[in-house]
């Protein structure tokens, strides 16, 4: 929907850019933001110095950061089946059947020339192997950790419209033996 992207910035100047985004989408502030698990280490600064997390330093600025998953190949799985058009899912703008679950903004240049330039890694035959080339994949990294939390598609449970039913499709088999007892009984 919305971001920005830019090198060796200050913590205050990126939760500064983080508080415009929020200030824009009035009411769409999340409580604690999907990270990298890096941000909660600590970092040596120097050779008995233990510097504070990144993490701590932008909750001085008032933007508070959960774990995101960092597995690649989850990241990648998930991604994909959001990005893949489920034929149960509609359009929210044309309302045509058969729409993907993510929609990425055009005004996000920075993410739409990275997740184009995203290359897998290749053997020493030029053949693909599964794992992805680890550069230039900081937006990518991004919308893994967002979606980490999210459900699989697979476990979306869509409503589709009640149908009248048939008396064909309420018929069922009774057991025999409880056929029986209740005659008897009955």
């Amino acid at each position: 929907m919305d971001g920005f992207y830019a090198a060796e910035k200050t913590i205050e100047w990126q939760a500064a850019q983080m508080q415009k985004v929020y200030d824009y989408y009035a009411g769409c502030r999340a409580e604690k933001v999907l990270s990298d698990p890096d941000v909660f280490r600590r970092k040596s600064g120097g050779k008995k110095v233990v510097g504070r997390t990144i993490a701590d330093m932008f909750k001085d600025e008032g933007i508070m950061f959960d774990r995101g998953n960092n597995d690649i190949m989850n990241g990648i799985v998930k991604v994909n089946q959001y990005l893949y058009s489920q034929r149960v899912h509609t359009n929210p703008i044309t309302h045509e059947a058969g729409a993907p679950y993510l929609y990425i903004s055009d005004k996000l240049d920075f993410f739409i020339n990275e997740i184009t330039a995203y290359f897998w890694n290749k053997n020493t035959d030029g053949e693909n192997v599964d794992k992805p080339q680890a550069k230039n994949d900081h937006a990518m990294d991004a919308l893994r950790y967002m979606l980490s939390h999210r459900p699989s598609i697979s476990k979306l449970i869509v409503k589709l419209p009640q149908r009248n039913i048939v008396g064909l499709h309420r018929w069922a088999e009774v057991d025999r033996q409880e056929r029986i007892a209740g005659h008897r009984y009955g």
